[in-house]
């Protein structure tokens, strides 16, 4: 992530735990910088999947998405906190480095 990426992902957040939303179209334009959105090449290039497997969870409505007109755009932020609904546990979660269960 670029430094503008990490700055952009911490206004979000601040605005997010502070249920701040933008009213209009020109706090929208503060809130999120054309930098921030991802198109489907770039999540699809993100998550290491294919352009169609994208356009598949957009369909069953697993990732969400923003359709400004033709066009789709993706906050990566809330791409990743959906994409962690595939998340599987393995036998080493909660295991320590000296083997204990915690």
């Amino acid at each position: 992530m670029t430094t503008h990426e990490l700055e952009n992902f911490s206004n979000h957040v601040k605005s997010v735990q502070g249920n701040s939303r933008p009213q209009n179209h020109r706090e929208a334009r503060k809130f999120k910088t054309a930098q921030y959105w991802r198109t489907t090449d770039q999540m699809a290039e993100r998550y290491q999947l294919s352009i169609r497997a994208i356009a598949y969870l957009v369909e069953d409505r697993v990732l969400p998405v923003y359709k400004i007109g033709r066009a789709v755009r993706f906050d990566p932020v809330e791409c990743d906190l959906a994409m962690r609904a595939f998340r599987r546990n393995s036998k080493f979660d909660g295991v320590n480095q000296a083997g204990v269960n915690e």
